[in-house]
């Protein structure tokens, strides 16, 4: 497992974004991040911060090809779930919303192995604890 930081520039500064790693041979990563924005970002629409997520982690050359809102946990923070096809990996994508904290869980790979069942373990034992 590797742990690193990474500066992340937005409209009003330079932002920290955690990411915890584990990659498995060439082809298939596990990656969970973590950054806290500002309470201002916060009173934004939460769907648009979403979008801009998806967006960002879609890049130029991504194509959506399955995206779904979703609630997470008992406080059902707002998320979304989303595959992403690039030239050369597959992205699938849980963004979690918990105040002014942004989750990403995600798995890049082969498109048979992000939509697989383990994958399905993978996301489904992310929690949000206090």
């Amino acid at each position: 497992m590797k742990t690193e930081t990474r500066d992340v520039k937005i409209d009003r500064g330079v932002l920290k974004l955690t990411l915890d790693s584990v990659e498995f041979g060439d082809d298939v990563a596990f990656v969970v991040t973590h950054i806290d924005y500002p309470d201002e970002v916060t009173k934004a629409d939460p769907a648009k911060r979403l979008d801009k997520v998806r967006d960002g982690n879609k890049g130029p050359n991504g194509k959506v090809v399955a995206e779904k809102a979703l609630t997470v946990g008992p406080e059902k923070l707002p998320g979304r779930e989303v595959v992403i096809e690039k030239p050369d990996v597959v992205l699938r994508n849980r963004i979690v919303l918990a105040g002014a904290r942004m989750y990403q869980v995600m798995i890049e790979g082969p498109k048979e192995f992000v939509t697989s069942k383990d994958a399905d373990r993978f996301f489904d034992s992310f929690e949000v604890t206090r």
